[in-house]
């Protein structure tokens, strides 16, 4: 018994990319990734506050409300 359809036929395949891609200079790459990372924990740094002994203060706990004194 034949079929009333045919099957669908496959497209042909793409061509293949070509690998004429240059690479990027890894020294370069490298020394800026070690200049973005000292950047970064410069920023980080500056950022602590605190000595590793933590807060020495008294912590606030009270917060005054608008309807009660």
């Amino acid at each position: 018994m034949g079929s009333l359809f045919k099957k669908p036929s496959m497209p042909p395949p793409p061509p293949p990319i070509p690998d004429a891609v240059p690479l990027p200079d890894t020294d370069k790459a490298e020394e800026q990734g070690a200049i973005q990372i000292r950047r970064k924990k410069k920023g980080y740094t500056n950022t602590i506050l605190t000595s590793n002994q933590g807060v020495t203060d008294e912590a606030e706990t009270f917060k005054k409300t608008l309807l009660g004194g």
